[in-house]
Order: C-alpha cells, then structure tokens, then sequence
C-alpha cells in the first residue's frame, strides 16, 4: 500500500467512524493494523487518527513523530501548482462563514465538533 491509496482508505474509515458504524477503538485498530505504510528506505508510516497527518516511525528514540512523506510532498506540490494556475479565475472564500447554531461542543470532553459529525473525535462521544 502507497500513501495516496493509505489516505483514500484512512478517508473511507473515518466516514464509517463519523456515520457511526466504526466506534472510535475500531477506528484506530484499523489505522494501526491496515493503513501502515512502508517506504522505498523502509521507514514505516501512518496517519494519526485525531489530526490526520502522516507518522514517521523513529526508530532511534522508539517513537512515532509528525512528518510528512516524501511522495505526499511531492504530490501536494503538484496539487499545489494546478490550484495557483486557477486562482486568478475563481474567487475563493477565505474561510466559509457558518452560523453559529451549526457549532457544536462534546458534552464529555467539550472538544469542537464538525455540524456534521456524530460522535466527538476526541473521545468518541455520540453528539
């Protein structure tokens, strides 16, 4: 498994988790156990199931720390260079502007939620 596919199947869970048909362990077990990706020097990776962003294994300090992968880098340049060719012709919002009845807070651990979510990302909480 290469990174995009990892990302494309990390994205597939979280909507199971989100729709409520993963609990939060499932979730993580399946990130753990499924998504590890290893690669061409044969380091090992994964997506960090709170924040989404890619793992490195260090293996001198026995650690997973933040960092991002060669060939995601490489493709998020790419992504990167197309959107800027279109910039000057479609006028983004910088931010969109929701009201503040679509704001919602975990009642256990009182960590911000997305309207759409079900359960809290941080303990698992259904809203």
């Amino acid at each position: 498994m290469d990174f995009k596919q990892a990302r494309k199947q990390f994205e597939i869970y979280k909507k199971l988790y989100l729709d409520g048909a993963l609990t939060l362990d499932e979730l993580i077990d399946k990130v753990d156990m499924e998504l590890e990706v290893e690669d061409k020097e044969g380091n090992f990776w994964k997506i960090d199931e709170e924040y989404e962003n890619w793992l490195f294994y260090d293996r001198k300090n026995n650690e997973w720390i933040e960092k991002t992968p060669p060939e995601e880098n490489h493709e998020n340049k790419k992504t990167s260079d197309t959107v800027s060719s279109y910039v000057t012709e479609i006028q983004i919002p910088s931010s969109p502007v929701l009201p503040e009845n679509l704001k919602k807070f975990c009642k256990e651990c009182g960590n911000k939620i997305e309207f759409d979510h079900k359960f809290c990302t941080k303990c698992g909480t259904k809203i």
